[in-house]
């Protein structure tokens, strides 16, 4: 007999069946540790930046500055120090930590996290192999935590913070020198930006207590008032 040109559809019914939250104990346990699992990265990330943000740096301290990417007008969003012991611990932080600790309140599905954790990962290993600057790197993390509405806008050692000629280091030792060493606001100095004296390490590490966490943004920013 010839088989037939078309042969007869399989009848399908329209509506599915309710399927079960649970089909066996094993599905039950693995979408119970999987949101453990979840749970977990957000907590260690909140502790670890809690412990970075209230310590103090130390001579062979490592640190970075977070703040707001798109801050919104009439919210008061502040920039933050981390710091951390070794660079060891911060490249660990912003490895497995960052990202997480950032998507705390917005930004991505969690499916996207571990995809963007990676992305993170390989970056810092490339700056830490010499492909890239560390500042490189950073930039392009700032990129991924966009999402998040954080970016970094510096991190290094803290002689650097003492003595870089870069940006970011120059503009916190002017304001330290202009507001606190002066406790004036005032005109700025090009000597403002100078490596500091040791005399003033001791005045500089208190402010540096006293914003542990906080903001420097606003006070950063004065020079735009004057």
């Amino acid at each position: 007999m010839d088989r037939p040109l078309f042969t007869a559809a399989p009848q399908v019914s329209l509506v599915k069946e309710p399927q079960k939250a649970y089909r066996t104990k094993e599905t039950k346990w693995i979408y119970v540790m999987s949101n453990k699992i979840k749970q977990g990265h957000y907590e260690l990330a909140d502790a670890e930046a809690a412990k970075a943000l209230k310590r103090l740096p130390t001579e062979k301290g490592w640190g970075l500055f977070t703040r707001p990417a798109n801050p919104q007008p009439g919210v008061d969003e502040d920039g933050q120090f981390m710091w951390f012991d070794k660079k060891s611990d911060l490249s660990r932080f912003l490895q497995e930590h960052i990202v997480y600790w950032a998507s705390l309140n917005c930004g991505p599905t969690e499916e996207d996290l571990p995809k963007i954790c990676e992305a993170a990962a390989v970056l810092v290993r490339r700056a830490e192999q010499g492909e890239v600057t560390l500042a490189e790197a950073m930039n392009e993390l700032s990129d991924w935590l966009y999402e998040f509405n954080k970016e970094i806008a510096w991190a290094g050692s803290y002689l650097e913070l003492l003595s870089s000629p870069e940006e970011f280091p120059v503009e916190v030792r002017s304001w330290f020198r202009q507001v606190v060493a002066d406790e004036t606001i005032r005109e700025v100095r090009p000597e403002d930006g100078y490596p500091l004296r040791k005399e003033e390490l001791p005045d500089f590490l208190q402010l540096l207590e006293d914003y542990s966490g906080a903001s420097l943004e606003d006070d950063l920013e004065f020079e735009d008032t004057l």
